[in-house]
């Protein structure tokens, strides 16, 4: 998402078309239709996306397909899967892998840690959930040696502040 994009300073609230969410002052996005980035110091040092898509989207690295009706781990081992596939996220290890309410809705967390394809160790916490036909991914990415114990507790607390909107 980073190469030319153009980043612009966050208001503290931000208004998808979903959903709306806080965050702290001080932190940049950018928007490519319904991800949006948002990094204090930059992408390479921290990260939080948040994802919107609709259920039936093909993911990358998977054929497994998401749908309405399934529980939240069958949706959380579908990112695994999808994760595993992928040739930038090596040394894969799932962490923690636990149900969770988003915003209300029942959902999954799941924390691992990664290398990247620089040898870089990273570290993610990754929250997701279904609600009717679209699929919402919360996630924040860091290296594991400083970064993201520095500003887990600010991700947290985007998380907590989190909200679906009802579309027209």
């Amino acid at each position: 998402i980073g190469g030319c994009a153009t980043w612009s300073p966050v208001d503290g609230r931000l208004n998808a078309a979903g959903y709306i969410v806080d965050i702290p002052q001080g932190w940049m996005k950018f928007d490519s239709g319904g991800n949006t980035m948002i990094s204090r110091d930059g992408p390479y040092l921290q990260y939080v996306l948040l994802q919107e898509r609709r259920i039936d989207q093909a993911f990358h690295h998977t054929r497994k397909r998401l749908t309405a009706h399934m529980l939240p781990q069958e949706a959380a081992q579908i990112i695994i899967d999808d994760l595993s596939s992928d040739r930038a996220v090596q040394n894969l290890s799932v962490l923690e892998n636990t149900p969770a309410i988003i915003d209300g809705h029942d959902g999954f967390m799941l924390h691992y840690s990664y290398r990247n394809q620089q040898g870089l160790l990273l570290k993610t916490a990754y929250y997701g959930f279904i609600n009717e036909r679209i699929y919402y991914s919360l996630r924040f990415t860091a290296p594991q040696r400083y970064y993201f114990e520095k500003d887990i507790r600010t991700f947290e607390s985007i998380l907590s502040n989190f909200h679906l909107v009802a579309t027209r």
